[in-house]
């Protein structure tokens, strides 16, 4: 290589070599050259060197002429690689944010759509139930009707049975199996079957309907006049039971054949 200190020639062709390095240019290599010495006195990159020269190696011999182009490309390279890459990762930055903001637009869209939905079935729902109200209130009057004629009916059977009974057991005189039972005692309701309220010695006695019909005035045995007016879960049959005024004159009455007469 030509150094500096050689002579004030060398040294002027040297410092003129660097001065114009940025231009292409040709240099003979001397003695005790390497790549990387000249690469540093032009401030070019080894590689560079090699490429311009289509060099497969380092080695270089005394003489070969070297195209020195000035312009390092690896450093070019680099710096324009450099805005490639930032514009890349921006771009890739940018193209994040807008997926992030499509999906956020997407994600609203369907929690409004989710929103309008759910009031338009809550809406459907109220419709839905102020009609089935509105029907039932037309209703209404319909059924009341029908239960009331069904009451009516019932009530009217009921007299008729109790109307056929009395025909049937009217004047009629039987020996049956007689109880004595008294409101005046815990638990007792004190109302009979027919509605009459026991607070006293009210002559009433408990029979089978289907025996004696209820509201029959009897006269019975030892007991005197009574209304047939309560039933009893085990009055059937030849069975009657007789109101008495307290619990301890119902446990002397004890059982009791007498006769009863339908009046």
């Amino acid at each position: 290589m030509k150094k500096v200190l050689m002579s004030f020639a060398a040294g002027f062709i040297l410092v003129g070599a660097s001065a114009t390095s940025a231009s292409a240019e040709d240099y003979q290599v001397e003695d005790g050259d390497t790549l990387s010495a000249i690469g540093q006195e032009y401030d070019v990159s080894v590689d560079n060197l090699k490429s311009w020269n289509d060099l497969d190696s380092d080695l270089i011999i005394v003489d070969q002429t070297l195209e020195i182009d000035g312009e390092d490309a690896s450093g070019n390279e680099a710096e324009e690689a450099a805005p490639q890459a930032d514009q890349a990762e921006q771009e890739e930055d940018q193209s994040a944010d807008e997926q992030e903001d499509a999906n956020a637009e997407e994600t609203q869209q369907e929690t409004d759509d989710a929103a309008v939905e759910n009031d338009e079935n809550e809406a459907a729902e109220q419709e839905d139930e102020e009609a089935a109200a509105e029907q039932e209130e037309q209703n209404a009057p319909a059924e009341q009707e029908s239960a009331d004629d069904q009451a009516a009916a019932q009530e009217e059977e009921s007299n008729e049975d109790e109307q056929g009974g009395d025909n049937d057991a009217e004047g009629e005189t039987m020996t049956m199996s007689a109880t004595a039972y008294t409101a005046d005692c815990e638990g007792c309701s004190g109302t009979t079957a027919d509605g009459t309220d026991l607070d006293g010695d009210e002559k009433v006695v408990a029979v089978d309907p289907d025996k004696i019909p209820l509201g029959s005035e009897v006269h019975v045995e030892g007991y005197g006049d009574a209304v047939a007016g309560d039933t009893g879960g085990a009055i059937n049959g030849d069975k009657i039971d007789l109101h008495v005024s307290d619990e301890e004159e119902a446990n002397e009455f004890g059982v009791q054949d007498v006769e009863v007469t339908v009046k």
